[in-house]
């Protein structure tokens, strides 16, 4: 066979080969450059090559085109929100696939001014940081997994997993992957297993799967400590609403909120709530043991619980707040009022009448002064939350 014709055998095959490379261009995760060609080398006609060699030719090309992403673009697509784990998720998506150059540097190490030698899956984690536009106070920069580990420790951010200490969303996984420490951000948490992407995975940005407090995942950064030291409400701070009989309307405010067996992240789920802006009827609110307040829902004729902080409630349809400054003119007709006397107790006021003090020590029930058996409210001081009676809960002193 002549050189000639079999350079035209070769470049048949080769298009059909890449044909095919298009076809499975959404299995692959591949990007293209708009109308870029496939790469081909002159070739002589007298060149002293056989099939082997012109063939590795060729495909080398075909395959250095195919691979080509422009990652500082992809990563400058992302549209944040100012939600930290959603920002953090979405970035650390848009380099899933990436790998760093053959002499270990990367481009995470380069935008950050670092060496780029070693283990990087901590730098492409405060890579990811950097590009939401979180400060270096707010989220400590680290080169190694261990200088991360050491300043998230420091500011009591780091967790091992329990029932009650359970990684979610945005969360940062630390890893003990064949004796190799490894960061990652946590992308998904179903059914007891963890999906997260970090880097350095044999010199790629990867996503894998662990079991949620297995030998390989038992450490987590939990991403609302370092939140609440920014001063944003991540659900603990929050005031226990009253949930009205019937309920009141709800919307999610991120994408793919879990609707949970139980009030804890924990537990199993029921179903997901995949939109943002995706109606839900909340039917009650309770503080958990874990700090955060919960809230009963329904949603598709399934009662679960979803966290506070996942929900915007129709603030519009909740009884009026208890007033817990002094009385005044504008108060409503029957609504219970606690004004601070200055020595350990409160005035309790029912509208504009002062019915008496109580002392404030825990859940205490109050009436008229010499009727302490006529029960018309209670109060949970150490939430700073009042109720009317018909809101006593079941396990109420009281009750």
């Amino acid at each position: 066979m002549n050189h000639k014709a079999l350079f035209a055998l070769l470049t048949v095959c080769l298009l059909g080969c890449l044909s095919s490379c298009a076809g499975a261009e959404e299995d692959m995760d591949l990007t293209f450059a708009p109308d870029e060609p496939v790469l081909t080398r002159d070739v002589p006609e007298d060149a002293e090559l056989d099939e082997m060699a012109l063939a590795k030719m060729q495909s080398a090309d075909v395959i250095t085109t195919l691979g080509q992403k422009d990652w500082a673009a992809l990563a400058a697509e992302v549209v944040l929100s100012g939600d930290w784990r959603s920002d953090l998720v979405h970035m650390a998506q848009s380099q899933v696939g990436y790998q760093a150059s053959p002499d270990g540097t990367t481009r995470y190490a380069q935008d950050m001014g670092l060496d780029g030698e070693g283990e990087w899956s901590a730098v492409f984690v405060s890579w990811a940081a950097e590009m939401i536009g979180l400060s270096d106070s707010d989220f400590p920069r680290c080169a190694t997994r261990d200088s991360l580990f050491d300043a998230m420790d420091s500011l009591q951010a780091v967790k091992p997993i329990t029932r009650h200490s359970y990684p979610t969303y945005g969360d940062l996984a630390l890893l003990n992957v064949d004796g190799q420490q490894r960061a990652g951000i946590v992308e998904m948490v179903d059914e007891g297993y963890a999906s997260i992407i970090h880097g350095d995975d044999h010199g790629k940005v990867t996503r894998v799967t662990y079991r949620v407090g297995g030998a390989e995942f038992s450490e987590y950064v939990d991403l609302n400590v370092l939140m609440e030291r920014a001063g944003l409400d991540v659900g603990k701070a929050a005031a226990v609403p009253v949930i009205p009989k019937g309920g009141v309307a709800a919307w999610t405010n991120t994408n793919a909120v879990y609707l949970r067996q139980e009030p804890t992240t924990a537990s199993l789920h029921l179903d997901m709530v995949k939109q943002e802006g995706t109606a839900v009827l909340v039917t009650e609110a309770e503080r958990q043991g874990d700090g955060y307040v919960w809230y009963g829902v329904v949603y598709r004729g399934l009662a679960g619980y979803i966290r506070s902080d996942l929900l915007t409630l129709d603030r519009a349809a909740l009884p009026a707040s208890p007033d817990l400054s002094a009385p005044g003119e504008a108060m409503l007709a029957g609504q219970v009022t606690l004004l601070d006397n200055g020595d350990g107790t409160l005035s309790v006021f029912i509208g504009q009448e002062r019915l008496g003090a109580v002392d404030a020590r825990g859940y205490l029930s109050f009436g008229p002064v010499g009727c302490p058996q006529r029960v018309i409210a209670w109060v949970d001081f150490a939430a700073g939350e009042v109720y009317p009676l018909e809101q006593l809960p079941a396990n109420d002193p009281v009750g």
